[in-house]
């Protein structure tokens, strides 16, 4: 908006139909039915327009889709310029989507604070050519954590307050000298793609959960659980071999000490192992619930989403015009966003953007000054059926 709130998002957190329904109960009734078909046309319009933009997309990141099964009858484009295109166009998408782009100190913070519920994991940022992640939505979420160590970790808990974020989009194509064997989930993945997630409620302090390269580290509980048996083992052992060493020849005690270190070696490994399973299998069942979608999808859940957001912005701000004609820019913008604050809803509303998109429809009427005025509901009925009929215009 025209002021600016370094703890609001632009995100408008209700749905299309809400907001027709709330504003067009604030009009006469011969009123109200226009403004109601005036918003589904505009919808309808503004969904063309996101359709030819999809398909614009999926045509640059063909060539990158690990799970495409078609095959292309074009020349191969210029990979290196193909793929600055599709970011240049995603992120593009991204924006109009409201999402923002998640900067290297909010990364590094989620990379070295320990986790305070979720499996411990190192990551290698060389692993990545491109690492780029986008966030929306930011809140505070309550759990429920161990409160002390070991055998008690089940039957005390403490409450604690987490940083969320609501939703994070993530684009990465992996560097050749990545290795899946060096990382607790060892899975092939191809190198020459460009992998698109969403996932959603994932803690600041969490972000590398949901990349794909994790090396699970071993807490000091479970370290503990493993090595404390262990070397109790060896010592009731060793004593054991002690008070039993007079009488016995030297090579039996040495077999039976050799075979006794092996069987807790082996116990060892194997604890090890099945720990480290019982954390890849915590970490992956925790990405289940929180994936919303994987590469293709990814985009046409942005492409939804941004049509969304283009089509509330419009209609709030052409609805707060024709209702106050000759409105300057920042009372709009006031005016709006109170309307939300009386919602319990606190957004930064775009009130440029939202004006600039009125205007690239022909809605405004003019400008008096700093004045905003925009046509009737009638005349924008009758642009906006205009400019769908020039999109399937033919002529013999």
């Amino acid at each position: 908006g025209s002021t600016e709130y370094k703890d609001r998002e632009r995100f408008i957190p209700l749905t299309t139909s809400d907001i027709v329904e709330n504003l067009s109960g604030e009009l006469k009734s011969k009123e109200k039915e226009r403004f109601e078909r005036f918003s589904l046309i505009l919808e309808n319009l503004i969904h063309h327009e996101f359709q030819e933009k999809i398909e614009e997309l999926e045509e640059l990141y063909f060539p990158f889709d690990p799970d495409t099964d078609k095959i292309s009858l074009k020349d191969s484009p210029d990979l290196t310029e193909n793929k600055d295109e599709f970011y240049e166009k995603i992120t593009k998408l991204l924006e109009k989507s409201n999402f923002n782009k998640i900067d290297e100190e909010e990364l590094e913070y989620a990379l070295e604070e320990d986790s305070e519920i979720a499996v411990e994991v190192e990551i290698n940022k060389d692993d990545f050519e491109d690492l780029l992640l986008f966030k929306r939505g930011e809140t505070k979420r309550k759990d429920k954590i161990p409160k002390y160590f070991w055998i008690f970790r089940k039957f005390f808990k403490k409450d604690i307050e987490l940083d969320i974020y609501e939703r994070i989009v993530m684009i990465i194509k992996f560097d050749e000298s990545y290795d899946p064997k060096k990382t607790s989930l060892k899975k092939d993945i191809q190198k020459d793609k460009i992998h698109l997630k969403i996932f959603k409620n994932v803690p600041k302090k969490d972000i590398e959960m949901i990349l794909p390269n994790p090396k699970i580290k071993m807490s000091l509980i479970d370290k503990l659980k493993i090595g404390l048996p262990v070397l109790i083992g060896i010592g009731a052992g060793a004593a054991k071999f002690l008070r039993v060493i007079q009488g016995t020849s030297e090579t039996i005690v040495t077999i039976s000490v050799l075979i006794a270190l092996a069987g807790y070696m082996i116990k060892s490994y194997v604890s090890y192992k099945n720990t480290i399973l019982d954390y890849v299998t915590n970490l992956t069942s925790g990405l289940y619930f929180k994936n919303l979608g994987n590469n293709e999808s990814v985009m046409h859940y942005l492409t939804n989403e941004a049509e969304e957001e283009e089509v509330k912005e419009m209609i709030l701000a052409y609805h707060f015009i024709y209702q106050n004609q000759g409105i300057s820019i920042k009372d709009l913008d006031d005016k709006v966003e109170k309307w939300f604050e009386d919602k319990g809803i606190y957004i930064d509303w775009e009130v440029k953007d939202a004006v600039n998109k009125l205007e690239k429809h022909e809605l405004i009427k003019k400008y008096d000054g700093d004045g905003l005025k925009v046509i009737g509901l009638d005349k924008a009925l009758v642009k906006l059926d205009n400019i769908w009929d020039e999109y399937f215009e033919y002529s013999a």
